[in-house]
């Protein structure tokens, strides 16, 4: 159940953060974590991924693999996703942006499965109440997600020349601290504060 809070593609490694949760919600296009992924969160994702297909068909705790499930394969595409678009976009390779683009259209289908099987989820075990923060929450993903694929649309058929959040330098969220303190410390639940001040858990 942990797996996704993994720091490392070890999983014996118990170092635990809250990757699952400062992904989800990292913005898309100002890409605010973007600094703190590594060439391992994507493996990780993708052996979650695979190591709990087996349990979603589980009697009693099926529902809440199966969400776990579809949030690992949300953030197979997310985690990585808002370094390769800069890269792409710094490079001019069109091909590459083009595959992006398919990547994000298929990110919000992921998402809104992860949403219904989260709502599952949710009303299995509690009340109403609270849910609204994850409406506005993932409601602010998709429709971020859809303020990307109209910028990229519009900027790879030449009707826009710049898309000016890509055109800065992503900037180190801690201040270039060392990659301990970065793999400890993102703990925090810094993602609050990316929906709304108003929010809180």
């Amino acid at each position: 159940v942990d797996y996704l809070n993994k720091t490392s593609f070890d999983f014996n490694d118990f170092t635990l953060n809250s990757l699952n949760r400062i992904f989800l919600y990292n913005d898309l296009i100002s890409g605010t974590y973007d600094s703190l992924v590594n060439s391992e969160q994507e493996k990780v994702c993708e052996k979650v991924s695979k190591s709990l297909q087996k349990f979603i068909k589980n009697k009693k705790f099926g529902y809440v693999f199966k969400a776990l499930y579809s949030l690992s394969n949300v953030l197979i595409i997310k985690v990585n996703l808002g370094n390769k678009l800069r890269n792409a976009y710094k490079n001019k390779d069109e091909e590459e942006l083009y595959s992006l683009l398919s990547d994000t259209k298929l990110l919000l289908r992921r998402v809104n499965i992860f949403y219904k099987d989260f709502y599952k989820m949710w009303h299995y075990e509690a009340k109403d109440f609270g849910f609204d923060v994850i409406d506005l929450r993932i409601g602010g993903l998709i429709q971020r997600g859809k303020a990307l694929i109209n910028k990229l649309t519009k900027y790879l058929n030449k009707e826009i020349n710049v898309i000016e959040e890509f055109e800065e330098e992503t900037l180190d969220f801690y201040g270039n601290k060392d990659k301990f303190y970065k793999a400890n410390d993102i703990v925090d639940p810094y993602y609050t504060k990316m929906s709304t001040v108003n929010i809180n858990d």
